[in-house]
């Protein structure tokens, strides 16, 4: 029988291990979303590249895709590109069912 102390360096090995998978997850995510809205925008393969790197780097680990969905929203704005929310809300859900399934394969 596991001891009260080895159970606790279990499951905090194990929150450890379920926070950086997160973390992973949701860092493709951004990747995918940035490339779905750099395509909106028009952007060439240097200048997706380059939003999808500064937007990566502007995110914090706390709040991840709510700063990536208010970014999105403001560059949307600034280039005059009409995309609804419900839009944007869809790709951030698609880009996240395909960023877990990339890093979590189904068995």
């Amino acid at each position: 029988m596991m001891q009260l102390s080895e159970r606790a360096k279990f499951f905090e090995a194990e929150h450890s291990h379920n926070t950086e998978v997160n973390f992973t997850v949701q860092a493709l995510q951004i990747k995918i979303l940035s490339g779905w809205a750099s395509q909106r925008l028009g952007f060439n393969d240097s200048e997706s590249q380059a939003y999808m790197r500064k937007n990566i780097a502007n995110i914090t680990r706390r709040n991840m895709i709510h700063e990536m969905l208010d970014s999105l929203q403001k560059d949307f704005a600034r280039a005059d590109v009409d995309v609804e929310d419900e839009e944007i809300l869809q790709a951030a859900e698609q880009s996240y069912y395909s960023a877990r399934d990339k890093i979590m394969p189904k068995e």
